[in-house]
């Protein structure tokens, strides 16, 4: 007996693809200078499947273990100008006429719109922002916020930040808990471990 599953109404798309470092430099399709830090995220619906206008729709990114219930940290993940600060959700050209985010919105194609989000994202001992994030969705203000799935190959459900490789470097200073003993009067040569002394 054979199982079959639909496929999700709606998914999304990364540039670059998730996983993805938490600072990097490339140059997005279309445009003419590398940029920073700018992720662009593309929520694609299957045709036929909702009629929901897309300039309502509306994103979210939040840490997977809050869930979809939690507001969007527009600090980290920004997708609004200035005009907008403190919105908890990315809109659509609808939301764009009065919080002015339209320049980081485009409508690609009936069935897909696309964000363009300004990342800034720690890594320290106190706070780390790399790990996995769930991308929500609703298509209208009305609606309930969802968790969407990957359309790239594998379908994952998070979007994942990973950690540069400077974020792997000790903090300068010795080892800890090493041991070592003298003669007391006397000089005695000591070596010591550590990481950039």
């Amino acid at each position: 007996r054979t199982l079959t599953i639909t496929g999700s109404m709606f998914t999304w798309t990364s540039y670059p693809p998730s996983p993805l470092l938490r600072k990097y430099t490339l140059r997005h399709p279309g445009d003419t200078a590398d940029t920073t830090n700018k992720l662009q995220l593309m929520i694609q619906r299957a045709p036929f499947t909702s009629y929901s206008d897309p300039d309502n729709w509306q994103l979210k990114i939040v840490r997977h273990y809050f869930g979809c219930e939690v507001d969007h940290n527009p600090t980290k993940f920004d997708c609004l100008t200035e005009a907008a600060a403190g919105q908890t959700e990315c809109t659509g050209a609808n939301g764009a006429e009065q919080n002015g985010n339209d320049a980081k919105f485009v409508q690609s194609t009936p069935d897909s719109v696309t964000w363009t989000l300004d990342l800034d994202l720690v890594h320290t001992v106190e706070e780390s922002d790399t790990g996995l994030y769930y991308v929500c969705f609703r298509d209208s203000n009305a609606g309930a916020w969802s968790q969407l799935a990957s359309g790239a190959e594998g379908g994952s459900q998070y979007l994942e930040v990973l950690r540069i490789p400077e974020d792997q470097i000790h903090p300068r200073g010795i080892y800890h808990n090493q041991y070592f003993s003298a003669v007391s009067g006397a000089v005695t040569p000591v070596t010591l471990k550590g990481s950039r002394l």
